[in-house]
């Protein structure tokens, strides 16, 4: 799985299940991982027509290339993403490397939560 992949592509890794449609074709659909299939309106990910993966949602034991994972310390993105921009909602950091990508996090009581690799320009989430 790769952002940017085209949903074609995507279903033809046989890694994704889709699981909700772009609504009216416009907007963004979800997908889930077949290994890791998440309950209620979650998802594993989220794909646009214009976009194609636009989002990844971290499941299982994925973890980013400097060991941020699901239930890291919140010290431990600060330090490993000493440019983490904290927002309202999340925080967010371009991935090192690729400035068409950014770490999205969702901290609750100090620990990652939620994990998003996504495109810098998605718009299916905040």
């Amino acid at each position: 799985m790769k952002l940017g992949m085209k949903r074609e592509d995507a279903e033809a890794t046989g890694l994704i299940t889709v699981k909700d449609e772009p609504p009216g074709g416009i907007g963004c659909g979800t997908f889930d991982f077949k290994e890791f299939p998440q309950k209620g309106p979650y998802a594993g990910g989220n794909f646009s027509p214009q976009l194609g993966v636009a989002s990844i949602f971290a499941v299982g034991d994925m973890r980013t290339p400097e060991g941020i994972t699901t239930g890291s310390a919140a010290a431990e993105v600060q330090k490993a993403y000493p440019e983490l921009k904290k927002g309202p909602n999340a925080s967010f950091v371009t991935v090192p490397g690729n400035p068409k990508a950014v770490y999205t996090f969702l901290i609750e009581n100090g620990r990652v939560r939620q994990l998003v690799l996504d495109l810098a320009t998605q718009t299916c989430h905040n």
